[in-house]
């Protein structure tokens, strides 16, 4: 994980969106301390790609409120919190988790339904008779005044940690133990010999040669190369509206992902969507190329000659065919 910070830590900048936050301390119990009102809540800084919000932030400093006035006996003041560093203390405790869930995210780690039902339906309470009840679940939330979508989208993050924290915690065993300390005390000697060797003292047996290159001349063959003849269907250049475009997007969204494995926004890949979907619009044209090609009603227009190595042509749609072959269309470059 450190070798991560440090390779990450660039754009693992902290950017505080406001100088000042004012916080309320309260005793209160469970979630009424917490106010999960997503209408109110606005991002207070930046860790990496993931925001901090105001009532991230407040649940933070609520909860160090309650374990100082507990501390206090009760008796923790407005005054007492702010010599206590209190908001600083909340606020680095925000930086540190979302550290942490920059790293997860990182290394893959998600949270589906079945995770955030699997805790739900564990919490007592929750629970009547030792059961789950989904009455008393909406019941709970609603006079805490927390709507499900929200506790369930916070209960997230708190799996997320679970599961990083989880894979971290991995116990050394004693082989781990002996293998660590055997690289740090482990020592080794070498001797070293230099030997030149003069190309003209060299002598090539040819039989010798012939014998090596018959043993090993798999080695030495020529690359695949494959000719095709070819009709190319140029993709419509049409313009499409933003909504069409949209809804395009929208069902393949999966084609749009960056190198993080994050969905890209539409906005940033709409040159790229339209250009797919005039793709997708010239399918049947093309397949009834394809079948007036494979009738002969139609000549080919074309000829590529591609090897085995060219990264640019889709391989796989053509190692199967056979000569003689017509084979389906595929997307090749605009069209």
């Amino acid at each position: 994980m450190l070798s991560w910070m440090q390779k990450h830590k660039k754009y693992l900048v902290v950017t505080i969106w406001v100088s000042t936050i004012a916080f309320v301390g309260a005793g209160f119990v469970g979630w009424g301390a917490y106010d999960l009102n997503s209408n109110r809540a606005t991002s207070v800084a930046k860790v990496g790609h993931r925001n901090i919000s105001v009532q991230e932030l407040q649940q933070k400093y609520d909860r160090l409120y309650q374990y100082y006035n507990n501390v206090f006996e009760g008796k923790l003041t407005q005054e007492k919190a702010e010599e206590l560093g209190l908001e600083n203390a909340a606020l680095q405790a925000a930086i540190q988790e979302n550290l942490l869930l920059n790293f997860a995210d990182d290394i893959g780690l998600s949270v589906n339904k079945d995770d955030v039902l699997k805790y739900i339906i564990v919490d007592p309470t929750f629970q009547k008779d030792g059961v789950f009840d989904k009455n008393l679940y909406y019941d709970v939330l609603r006079r805490a005044r927390i709507n499900p979508t929200d506790f369930e989208d916070n209960l997230k993050l708190t799996i997320l940690l679970d599961k990083l924290r989880t894979i971290l915690n991995l116990p050394a065993s004693k082989e781990d133990i002996a293998m660590m300390e055997a690289s740090f005390f482990m020592q080794d000697k070498l001797a070293v010999q230099v030997v030149n060797a003069d190309q003209n003292d060299i002598k090539v047996d040819e039989k010798e040669l012939k014998d090596l290159w018959e043993i090993n001349k798999n080695n030495y063959m020529t690359k695949t190369l494959y000719g095709i003849d070819t009709y190319f269907v140029e993709s419509e250049k049409s313009d499409a509206n933003e909504s069409v475009l949209k809804s395009y997007y929208n069902e393949n969204q999966d084609k749009y992902k960056g190198s993080d494995d994050k969905i890209k926004p539409f906005s940033e890949v709409k040159a790229e969507v339209n250009k797919d979907y005039n793709i997708e619009q010239s399918k049947t044209n093309a397949l009834e190329k394809y079948v007036a090609v494979k009738k002969a009603e139609l000549a080919t227009n074309g000829f590529i000659s591609v090897n085995e190595d060219n990264a640019t042509f889709p391989l796989d749609e053509i190692k199967g065919a056979k000569v003689g072959e017509v084979i389906k269309p595929f997307i090749y470059k605009d069209g």
